[in-house]
């Protein structure tokens, strides 16, 4: 949402469908959540991630990862070539690296519980 005017304890905000609504200021600063406003950003190993979730509780958060890379996305990749992408430096850059690191995704969720037996988190993709 974007913020169009401040008035008092109301805030006016323009809604990403383009609706204007009224909302109380203390309802904005207790009850919405973002995951794109932080205080730093962490490069980490999965397991540090884990740790990092557990302490999430109710926070709205943002996580950067490079997906594993299976049979599904090396075939995908090799179809959409052509003979002469196999001709360009780069085009078989970019493939090496999709394909060695994995295709890259973002995931806005919300934590709800971890399972501690099988090391993973469960969370609400937002």
């Amino acid at each position: 949402m974007q913020v169009i005017k401040i008035n008092g304890s109301d805030i006016q905000l323009k809604t990403e469908f383009g609706h204007v609504i009224d909302i109380d200021k203390q309802v904005l600063h207790e009850d919405s959540y973002s995951a794109d406003h932080y205080e730093k950003e962490v490069t980490c190993t999965m397991t540090e991630l884990a740790e990092i979730l557990q302490s999430a509780k109710d926070t709205i958060f943002k996580v950067e990862f490079k997906k594993k890379v299976d049979d599904k996305l090396v075939l995908e990749k090799l179809q959409q070539l052509t003979a002469a992408d196999l001709k360009k430096n780069e085009s078989l850059k970019s493939l090496a690296k999709t394909l060695g690191e994995g295709e890259a995704c973002t995931l806005i969720g919300h934590f709800v519980e971890n399972d501690f037996f099988m090391g993973r988190t469960l969370v609400i993709d937002l």
